[in-house]
C-alpha cells in the first residue's frame, strides 16, 4: 500500500557524517481539553526544543508538524485520539512520536499521553502541573522529553529545556498567544498561502506584546522579528535580527526571520546561504533542511534538490517525508522510472 506522502525535504549529510545518526522525532500538537489555556502550546514548543537540544534526535519543528497534519486532512487544533496519533506517527515514518493531552485538574493540569515507536511499542506518561507558571511549563516539557528517552534508552540524563527558553519568562500567556498565531502561518515553500492584513496585524501585535513583557526571553524577540518580516516590515525585522545575533543563533525562529529577509530581497543565493548556515548550526532541526531542499527545487536545480533528498534519507531512512521531493527531482532530471518507483514506496 502506498504510504502517505508529505512535502518535506532534506538536510546536508556532510555536516553530520561523523556523528551518530539522530533518531527522527515529532511532537504532535498538544490540545487542552475543556477551557482554553496557554499551557498546551508552551509545553509542546519547549518539549520539542529540549529534545532537539539533547542532540539525540532530528526533530520536526512544531510548524512543520501542523502543516503535515493539514496536508493529511487533520485539524491541528482538534485533540487527536490515541489511534489517530499512532497512525500519524506511522504515516510520518518517524522513529519516535509524542502524543499528549492536557486536562484541567483543580487549579493545575494533568499532562498525559504516550510515546510511540515506528516499529511498535508505546510508553505512557502522566505528570501533574500545579499551575500555568513558567516553572510548571518547563517541568511538563522536561517530563515529556524524558519519557521519549525512557522508552528506548533507560540510562541517559533527561533532556532539559535549553537555557535560552528558560530565561525569565514572566508572561507565559502572552508568549503562547504569539506562538499560536505563528503556528497558523504557512512555512513550507511548497504550499504558500495568502494571509490577510488583519491576521498579520494581529500576529505582529501579539508578538510585540510578548517581547515587551518578556524582555529577558530572547525567543520572544526572535518571534517578533519573524512576524515583522512576514508582515513586510523589513527595516524593523532586520534591526531585531542584528540586535539578537549573539543569542539568536541558538534560536530557530531567529534563523527563520533571517531567511525570509534574505530570500525575499537578497541576491540569488542569499537565502540558500542562510539555510546552509542554519543547517550547520542546527542539524537537529529538520525545518531548515526542508526549506533548503524546497528552495533548491524552486530555483530549478533538481540535481541539487535530489542530492538533498537523498542526504535526508541517509539521515532518516524510515521517514516518508522526502519521498515526494525525491520523486519530483528524479522526474525533473529525466529518470521517470525511478521517480515512479519512489512515489510508490
Amino acid at each position: 500500500m502506498t504510504r502517505p506522502l508529505f512535502m518535506l525535504a532534506a538536510t546536508l549529510a556532510t555536516a553530520a557524517s561523523a556523528e551518530p545518526r539522530r533518531a527522527t522525532l515529532a511532537v504532535l500538537p498538544i490540545v487542552a481539553e475543556g477551557a482554553e489555556t496557554h499551557v498546551d502550546t508552551l509545553v509542546e514548543w519547549e518539549a520539542s526544543a529540549a529534545l532537539a537540544a539533547s542532540g539525540r534526535y532530528a526533530v520536526y519543528h512544531p510548524k512543520q508538524v501542523r502543516e503535515l497534519m493539514v496536508g493529511e486532512g487533520l485539524d491541528p487544533k482538534a485533540a487527536l485520539t490515541a489511534s489517530e496519533a499512532q497512525r500519524l506517527v506511522d504515516g510520518l515514518g518517524v522513529e519516535r512520536g509524542v502524543w499528549a493531552r492536557l486536562t484541567h485538574a483543580g487549579a493545575g493540569y494533568r499532562l498525559s499521553g504516550a510515546v510511540y515507536g515506528a516499529a511498535g511499542g508505546a510508553r505512557p506518561f502522566s505528570v501533574m502541573l500545579p499551575d500555568g507558571s513558567a516553572a510548571s511549563i518547563e517541568r511538563g516539557a522536561e517530563e515529556l522529553a524524558a519519557a521519549v528517552d525512557a522508552l528506548w534508552q533507560q540510562h541517559l540524563p533527561p533532556p532539559a529545556v535549553p537555557a535560552v527558553y528558560r530565561s525569565n519568562l514572566v508572561d507565559p500567556k502572552g508568549w503562547a498567544r504569539c506562538l499560536e498565531r505563528l503556528n497558523a502561518l504557512p512555512t513550507s515553500l511548497d504550499h504558500p498561502g495568502v494571509v490577510s492584513a488583519g491576521t498579520l496585524d494581529d500576529l505582529v501585535a501579539s508578538c510585540r506584546l510578548a517581547a515587551q513583557r518578556n524582555p529577558a526571553h530572547p525567543a520572544t524577540a526572535s518571534a517578533l522579528a519573524l512576524a515583522l518580516a512576514t508582515a513586510g516590515d523589513d527595516v524593523g525585522a532586520a534591526r531585531l535580527v542584528e540586535q539578537l545575533r549573539q543569542e539568536g543563533e541558538a534560536l530557530p525562529l531567529w534563523w527563520l526571520a533571517r531567511f525570509w529577509l534574505s530570500a525575499r530581497y537578497g541576491a540569488g543565493d542569499d537565502g540558500l546561504a542562510v539555510l546552509d548556515a542554519a543547517v550547520k548550526q542546527h542539524p537537529e532541526q529538520l525545518l531548515f533542511a526542508a526549506l533548503r531542499a524546497e528552495l533548491l527545487e524552486a530555483q530549478g536545480r533538481p540535481t541539487a534538490a535530489l542530492e538533498a533528498a537523498r542526504a535526508y534519507q541517509a539521515l532518516a531512512p524510515g521517514a516518508s517525508t522526502p519521498l515526494s521531493l525525491t520523486a519530483r527531482a528524479l522526474a525533473a532530471v529525466g529518470r521517470h522510472a525511478e521517480a515512479t518507483a519512489r512515489a510508490r514506496e
